[in-house]
């Protein structure tokens, strides 16, 4: 198992797309004013949702039960154009 980190930072995710392993723990830290959040979209192996995440707020989330090959896409619930890549290698 290994630690993960994506930034929130200038209405970005940075990494925006993040290989993993099964049982990792990735977390997301909003560095911006705004509001944030780090939602999984439909049709994924898991869901996740964050909540708002305001300024120096971090979620963390263990991907279990993943399989090599699985895709998790997420947005921002309040900003669509924001969007991420987690990736099972």
């Amino acid at each position: 198992m290994a630690d993960h980190d994506i930034k929130i930072e200038n209405f970005g995710y940075i990494p925006a797309e993040l290989e993993i392993q099964s049982g990792d723990k990735v977390t997301w830290t909003n560095s911006d004013a705004s509001a944030h959040t780090a939602t999984s979209t439909d049709g994924g192996p898991v869901e996740f949702d964050s909540g708002d995440l305001g300024q120096d707020e971090s979620y963390e989330f263990v991907f279990d039960g993943v399989s090599s090959g699985d895709e998790i896409p997420y947005i921002c619930s309040h900003h669509g154009f924001m969007g991420g890549k987690i990736t099972v290698g």
